[in-house]
């Protein structure tokens, strides 16, 4: 496949879970980064929609940061699930961790004998529909970003034409064009326009398959395929699937 079809090729992120526990090192650092990087923004925006908290969101944050560092997941294994799964399971339980011991600390200071009642935000951070929205949210502003990335690098309009395009549906090429010759500042003919989209739908839709085989761990067509069909991305993604298959 083209190189323009790569951005970059990084670890896949179960390696990089692998790498990050059990010591200090500069590798497990940088492979926690690395991480970070790239699945920070859902990681936070996942602890504060179940905390509604953003000081205790960014505790949590802390705490999962420290626990990867010092192999508290040590026995992550890619073969017993999705990446996101594995996360979303980390996640869940800590804010559970969370809420069980403010239930307990609360009925200390009462000194109530009675058992905890369950609270309603452990049940709401369960929600499987909720955290594949904002799994699948974060797929695609990785490979919008990736597709920008390419432009700048190439000098091709690829994101600037998709994007004139997604804000502006009913467009046809000769507006899209003279569109994106503005926002640019370089001439851009109806043709090439109309090449250019074409283009820019398969890098993207290459990307965002790159994106989830990285979660996966695999180059396995089929998961693949069952990946983007529970996030709801497959729609992007089939002639980008039909070319690896």
């Amino acid at each position: 496949m083209p190189d323009e079809q790569r951005i970059s090729r990084i670890e896949t992120l179960w390696s990089v879970v692998r790498t990050a526990q059990g010591d200090d090192s500069i590798d497990s650092r940088t492979a926690m980064q690395q991480m970070l990087d790239r699945y920070g923004a859902a990681i936070r925006r996942y602890l504060l929609g179940a905390t509604r908290d953003e000081d205790l969101a960014d505790e949590l944050f802390q705490e999962f940061a420290l626990r990867f560092l010092t192999g508290k997941y040590s026995s992550a294994d890619a073969e017993r699930g999705r990446f996101r799964s594995f996360l979303k399971t980390i996640l869940f339980r800590l804010v559970a961790e969370h809420h069980r011991k403010k239930g307990r600390d609360k009925a200390v200071a009462m000194g109530s004998q009675f058992p905890e009642v369950a609270d309603d935000a452990i049940g709401e951070v369960s929600d499987d529909g909720e955290f594949n929205k904002l799994w699948s949210d974060e797929l695609l502003k990785k490979s919008w970003s990736a597709l920008k990335k390419l432009e700048e690098r190439t000098g091709r309009p690829l994101f600037t034409v998709m994007r004139v395009k997604v804000e502006n549906p009913t467009l046809r090429s000769p507006e899209i064009a003279e569109l994106v010759s503005e926002r640019t500042g370089k001439e851009l003919s109806t043709g090439n326009a109309r090449v250019i989209l074409h283009r820019a739908r398969e890098q993207f839709a290459d990307l965002l398959v790159d994106e989830v085989q990285q979660s996966l761990d695999t180059t396995d067509v089929g998961r693949i395929r069952e990946e983007l069909t529970d996030l709801n991305l497959l729609a992007y993604c089939k002639p980008a699937l039909e070319r690896r298959a």
